[in-house]
């Protein structure tokens, strides 16, 4: 999740939880997103497939990177340009 890392929301009530009911390993914290892979996949993933569903005009380039991204996640590890599409 986008953040610093300084906002203690989610890890608070994850505490609360006993142990035999948490099934994430570690604390849920912001982080910024241009240091973690996972928080960038994540963030892409989240903008195509909303652009998929508002179809705003001015984005029309974008509106089938959701199931382009999704195909590719599918069908191997090549890397697709976007530009190019």
């Amino acid at each position: 999740m986008d953040g610093d890392g300084t906002d203690p929301t989610y890890r608070v009530p994850h505490r609360a939880l006993t142990l035999a009911t948490r099934s994430l390993i570690e604390d849920p914290l912001f982080q910024v997103a241009h240091s973690s892979q996972w928080v960038q996949m994540a963030d892409l993933v989240a903008y195509t497939a909303y652009m998929r569903v508002a179809r705003s005009p001015r984005r029309r380039f974008s509106w089938g990177w959701y199931e382009m991204l999704a195909h590719s996640s599918v069908t191997g590890p090549e890397p697709v340009d976007v530009k190019t599409l």
